[in-house]
């Protein structure tokens, strides 16, 4: 696929530099992108997640697919949050 690491796990920095910018990396599928939209939305403003977004994510995911969806924004976002209560960085941290 076109864009795409010839390493699967490899992650470009293209996507990196798009987050939380609202824009998309431009080798994003398009579920790839809907679903970086309904995350950030989820995350920062949940109450935009409205019919016209619903109607485009369910042209490209099935009922299932956007309950794993949205189970997964919502345990990675409190996991986020628990990590910050806790001051948990991601390093190991060995004593």
């Amino acid at each position: 696929m076109p864009g795409r690491a010839e390493d699967p796990g490899a992650v470009p920095e293209a996507l990196y530099e798009g987050v939380g910018r609202g824009t998309a990396w431009e080798g994003a599928t398009e579920r790839e992108g809907l679903a970086a939209e309904f995350a950030e939305r989820y995350a920062t403003d949940h109450l935009r997640i409205d019919d016209e977004l619903w109607g485009r994510l369910h042209e490209h995911f099935s009922d299932a697919e956007l309950v794993d969806l949205g189970l997964c924004v919502a345990c990675w976002l409190a996991l986020g949050r628990f990590n910050q209560v806790f001051d948990i960085d991601g390093a190991c941290r060995v004593q």
